[in-house]
């Protein structure tokens, strides 16, 4: 009679042990199953049912075999999706901030970044909210490049709103060293998250906080006795203790660590906007950049995207740091870029500062096309009375920003029209910034907001120290603003000026109401014959002009409209002419000033050039 291996009773069975040092237990009651095992006469079967380092016995008799197994989470193509989910407040914000830009440069071809947001929000917090239920979170979502914010969201919300491929822990960064605010909040949170995701294979992170800036002012910061470095041990040795024993993280995004790594390098400490969140360009950057790398171990060396405020000369420090937290994540590399890179040659460069017409003041873009010099909160800015054009700044220009102030670079796509397609950044500390084809992109016109840092200092005395501490170095062949050439082939045009204004729905100037007496008004309107396409209309410094267009001299008012106030050469074009058959202008100083008795000379302060008939 033949016999088979089916045939034979082997006798093998199999047991869940844990593994302590060189002691073998069996699992007790309270233990998790870490692995389904099942063996028959040809083939032990392996489940893995929790992601970590399981043990087994595996005996035959007196014979006793111990195996070890990973278990894996299956494997995500990071270039196809990129799907993110913090648990978190502004500092997943700070880590997150370019995040999707980053991501979409690489060539991630679909993105889904989330954050569960409540400002300063503690881990106890969060555990408290998930047992609760609480509608408590402002859930920041962005799937296109723009955060949208959903108010009044709970955390199951978030949880469930995508299958998100990873999802961020991280403590509030006042408590993120100190181990004591750590359990059982930590655990119930996982517990909870592992109950409710959507994506049985959802990646768990820590995303390791950074100490904060050596003068911070923050309230928690003597807790660490006001000293950077003990702060960031702490955070350090608290992960180790409270974090690292946590089977269930994938991993750890040490942005902290990067952030440090920057500190040691030229660029020293000045990654903050105000202490402890970081700054919109290099502090941001280099969070996102880990992040990046740390979820997708993908390479950031071939990125070009930068946000606006980071010099490409600063690169080589921002992905040092980055790759060498990545490298090694819970200690401090020091930077070997210890040297502020040279700026360049500016011996053919032209300063513009002493160029420009300073008040206080600021302009927002997204807003009008219009200087705001009387805004409650105009005190805290200066600005040039004009905007720049990409001629008065050309590739290789130059912006020097001295430490304790910012700036913010408001984008025009013109100078009159819709604002829907301009941007502004955010504040930007950048020491140096020189000026490429991607910081224009396609805009055409730009202002510079100046304030201190943190932008609520009353600079009404001041002003005129501040606009120093943002220096404008324009490449050669720029064309200087106040010195460009006068319109060739072209005649200037007589003009009169009485005391009021135009406005559109009316054919007669307004020379009653209270605030007629802070303007001249041409004392007609004219046609396009007689101010044709290329008409060029130039404003002196400290004054502003208004243009407004008629259908006609006496009819229905309902299409007329007016310009916003310019305070800048204007060349009328077909686009502003349209359909329209005539012009007048309203002219006043930028400050609002009583000009009853100055009409003459505010008048004389808008030129208008016409452009010669060749036949004559």
């Amino acid at each position: 009679m033949s016999v088979t291996p089916n045939d034979v009773a082997l006798n093998i069975k199999t047991r869940l042990v844990k593994v302590s040092g060189q002691d073998v237990s069996g699992l007790s009651p309270t233990d998790e199953l870490g692995l389904f095992v099942s063996v028959n006469n040809k083939e032990v079967n392996i489940t893995g049912l929790i992601v970590g380092e399981h043990y087994f016995e595996l005996s035959q008799d007196d014979v006793k075999v111990y195996v070890k197994v990973r278990v894996d989470l299956p494997s995500i193509d990071f270039n196809k999706q990129l799907k993110v989910l913090a648990i978190g407040n502004s500092f997943s914000d700070d880590g997150m901030g370019y995040l999707y830009e980053i991501a979409k440069n690489y060539g991630v071809e679909e993105v889904v970044l989330g954050v569960l947001y409540i400002g300063g929000a503690p881990l106890s917090q969060h555990a408290n909210n998930a047992q609760t239920n609480a509608n408590a979170y402002t859930y920041r979502k962005n799937t296109n490049g723009t955060w949208v914010n959903l108010e009044n969201k709970s955390l199951l919300y978030g949880l469930q709103d995508e299958a998100w491929d990873i999802i961020t822990f991280q403590q509030a960064s006042g408590q993120s060293g100190n181990p004591s605010t750590y359990e059982p909040h930590l655990t119930n949170l996982i517990a909870y998250v592992n109950q409710h995701k959507t994506n049985p294979y959802a990646r768990y992170y820590w995303h390791l906080t950074w100490a904060y800036q050596a003068n911070s002012t923050h309230a928690d910061f003597p807790y660490y006795n006001r000293n950077q470095l003990t702060m960031y041990n702490a955070i350090i040795s608290t992960y180790n203790s409270k974090v690292q024993p946590h089977s269930e993280f994938s991993g750890i995004i040490p942005a902290g660590t990067a952030i440090q790594n920057i500190r040691t390098s030229y660029i020293g400490d000045t990654v903050t906007r105000d202490g402890y969140h970081l700054n919109y360009d290099i502090g941001r950057y280099t969070a996102s950049l880990t992040w990046f790398k740390a979820l997708t171990n993908f390479s950031i060396d071939n990125i070009t995207y930068r946000p606006t405020g980071v010099n490409v000369l600063d690169l080589p420090a921002i992905k040092e740091a980055v790759n060498k937290a990545i490298e090694k994540p819970l200690e401090i590399t020091q930077s070997s870029f210890t040297q502020d890179p040279s700026i360049p040659d500016l011996s053919n460069h032209t300063f513009l500062n002493d160029k420009l017409n300073y008040v206080l003041g600021y302009w927002w873009s997204t807003d009008s096309n219009n200087l705001y010099t009387t805004a409650d909160n105009s005190k805290y800015f200066t600005t040039h009375d004009i905007r720049l054009s990409k001629e008065n700044l050309p590739v290789g220009s130059v912006l020097i920003l001295e430490e304790g102030y910012q700036y913010r670079i408001n984008f025009y796509k013109s100078l009159l029209g819709p604002v829907t397609g301009n941007t502004r950044t955010d504040q930007l500390i950048s020491k140096v910034v020189i000026i490429d084809e991607s910081w224009w992109g396609d805009y055409s016109y730009v202002g510079f907001n100046i304030s201190h840092v943190g932008g609520s200092t009353n600079i009404t005395n001041t002003y005129q120290t501040v606009v120093q501490k943002l220096r404008i170095y324009a490449a050669p062949g720029a064309v200087i603003p106040g010195e460009e050439p006068l319109p060739e082939n072209s005649s200037l045009f007589s003009m009169n000026f009485v005391l009021g204004y135009w406005f559109p729905t009316s054919h007669t100037i307004n020379s009653t109401a209270g605030n007629s007496i802070n303007f001249v008004a041409s004392e007609r309107r004219y046609s396009k014959a007689e101010l044709p396409v290329g008409t060029v209309i130039t404003i002196a410094s400290g004054y502003q002009y208004r243009i407004n267009l008629y259908m006609n001299l006496d009819g229905d008012t309902t299409n007329n409209i007016r310009t916003d106030q310019l305070t800048q050469t204007f060349v009328l074009d077909e686009k502003l002419w349209g359909s329209f058959q005539y012009i007048s202008f309203n002219v006043s100083p930028i400050y609002t000033t009583n000009v009853s008795n100055m009409v003459a000379e505010v008048g004389s302060k808008l030129q208008v050039y016409v452009p010669n008939n060749d036949n004559e």
